[in-house]
């Protein structure tokens, strides 16, 4: 994956969509989605708030991207 694929001045949106595709488009979790996004951005000049509460209103909103909770 490049370095620049998930740069923290992209949209919160765009980049859970763009960690979901990292991932083949398999199920992942909103925590593997939150740590790998943490993992990333740890650094990144202006902290931006990616908990796990605001991952799932975004993934509860993101019809545009298609993204919807899996249910097992």
């Amino acid at each position: 994956i490049q370095d620049d694929y998930l740069l923290s001045d992209r949209p919160i949106k765009e980049s859970l969509f763009r960690v979901i595709l990292m991932n083949s488009n398999n199920p992942i979790t909103i925590e593997d989605i939150h740590e790998t996004l943490s993992t990333k951005w740890a650094l990144a000049p202006y902290p931006r708030d990616i908990s796990i509460k605001l991952l799932k209103s975004l993934i509860d909103n993101a019809e545009e991207y298609g993204i919807t909770l899996y249910k097992n």
